[in-house]
C-alpha cells in the first residue's frame, strides 16, 4: 500500500483524505517515533481537506471506520483545521485514552 502526502510549508504534511488520515494515526497509534520521521508528527497536519472524520478516534467494533488502538492510546493535543469536515458523528464514540475525557 502506498500512501502519496503532499509536502505543505505550514503544517508538514498534507492528508487528503480520510483513507490518508486513518492510515497516518494507525501508524501513529502503533509507533508514534516511526510514525513521525514520516508524517512529522500527526497533531500538526493539515487535515483541511478531509470532509470525513467519523468514527476516526471511536472504539467500536467495526475496524473498517476506527484507526486500531487509538481509542484506548492516543491522548495528544490536536492542531487541526476541520473547517471542511461535514462529518464527526462517532469521532470519540467511548474512546478511552489515558486522561481522556468526555465534554
Amino acid at each position: 500500500m502506498f500512501l502519496l502526502l503532499a509536502e505543505t510549508s505550514v503544517h508538514g504534511f498534507q492528508l487528503l483524505d480520510r483513507t490518508e488520515l486513518k492510515a497516518a494515526m494507525e501508524a501513529w497509534c502503533s509507533n508514534s517515533t516511526a510514525a513521525a520521521a514520516t508524517y512529522s508528527g500527526i497533531c500538526g497536519s493539515d487535515v483541511s481537506l478531509v470532509t470525513d472524520m467519523s468514527y476516526l478516534l471511536g472504539h467500536i467494533s467495526d475496524s473498517s471506520l476506527t484507526v486500531s488502538n487509538c481509542s484506548t492510546t492516543f491522548n495528544s493535543d490536536i492542531n487541526w483545521d476541520v473547517s471542511s469536515v461535514a462529518t464527526m458523528m462517532g469521532m470519540f464514540y467511548d474512546a478511552q485514552a489515558p486522561g481522556y475525557r468526555s465534554v
